[in-house]
């Protein structure tokens, strides 16, 4: 019996030693599929690969991106009408008075068609359209799901109901999924034409997304944006445009799948760390297995042992 104790008590390092091999590669692993969740979910847009976003950036600085303005914006509707469908939008902040409450909001001014050419739909109602002036003239307006959550209470009624945004009057008449709030978190959507003007920053230009057209590819609307030549507001520096992948979808995916690659290189390496670890442990005590076999241990009882404590770090790691 004293044997035996005196195993456990020499062992105890390194069994901890076997469970911190198995747990860090599972924190790994862990991490793996939180980021992958947040990355690779499925996007609530209608045939993603098709969407892209035109940047504009300073003729030899690639991190130099500068908005378009919307004369620049009609031209490339007018270029690449037979390539692609080319719609724009710019953000704004805004106070949104509704429901006996305000709030600073992020706003989008949206073309009439880039909901549609994004291919996203509302839960609730529907999506504005070019000529769309509600009753009483009033301007339609979209909520997203979280701001309809937040400051309405998820109110079942809220299509038709008017708010105001930095004092102007606008009829809801939809909300946006869960989840979505293109580009990055808007809470509300309003028509370009509509906007409450003050809310826009002076000078502030547009964003472009677009669909390529079936048929087109990335490579070849590229090659297209190579012949248009823009200008940079007063500065007059000559302008790159470029057409990527919508949010970088491609680029997302790659690093996801090279942190696979180093997930299952490290879990590989832990484990080669604690069959090292348990061969060197069981040749140390080589001579108290002896011990134990003389005073009345049989094989199984070893090889008992020695399966139940693998089985816990298993576990445990």
């Amino acid at each position: 019996p004293g044997a035996w104790r005196g195993r456990r008590r020499s062992g105890r390092k390194h069994w901890w030693g076997g469970v911190g091999c198995g747990i860090t590669p599972a924190l790994f692993f862990l991490v793996l599929m939180c980021v992958q969740d947040a990355f690779l979910r499925a996007p609530p847009y209608q045939r993603p690969r098709q969407l892209i976003e035109i940047t504009a950036t300073l003729r030899g600085c690639e991190e130099c991106v500068r908005p378009l303005s919307r004369d620049q914006v009609a031209v490339l509707h007018s270029d690449l009408r037979a390539i692609a469908d080319v719609q724009s939008h710019r953000a704004f902040t805004a106070l949104l008075s509704g429901n006996g409450t305000t709030r600073q909001v992020r706003g989008v001014a949206v073309t009439p068609g880039e909901l549609h050419v994004l291919g996203v739909h509302p839960t609730r109602g529907r999506l504005p359209l070019s000529e769309d002036v509600l009753a009483f003239g009033i301007p339609p307006l979209l909520l997203s799901y979280r701001a309809w959550r937040s400051q309405f209470a998820g109110d079942r009624a809220i299509l038709g109901t008017v708010v105001e945004l930095d004092g102007l009057d606008f009829s809801v008449i939809g909300v946006m999924p869960e989840g979505f709030g293109f580009p990055g978190l808007a809470d509300c959507w309003v028509l370009d034409s509509q906007a409450p003007v003050h809310a826009l920053r002076s000078g502030v230009g547009y964003s472009v997304v677009a669909r390529m057209e079936s048929g087109s590819s990335r490579q070849r609307l590229n090659s297209r944006l190579l012949e248009v030549e823009f200008e940079y507001g007063e500065t007059g520096q000559a302008l790159t445009l470029r057409a990527r992948p919508l949010k970088s979808t491609d680029a997302d995916e790659s690093s996801v799948w090279l942190l696979a690659a180093v997930a299952l290189l490290i879990l590989s390496l832990g484990l080669v760390n604690g069959h090292l670890l348990q061969t060197v442990r069981a040749l140390r005590l080589r001579r108290e297995l002896a011990v134990a076999e003389a005073i009345g241990a049989s094989r199984w009882d070893v090889v008992l042992q020695a399966a139940v404590e693998g089985a816990l770090v298993g576990v445990l790691g």
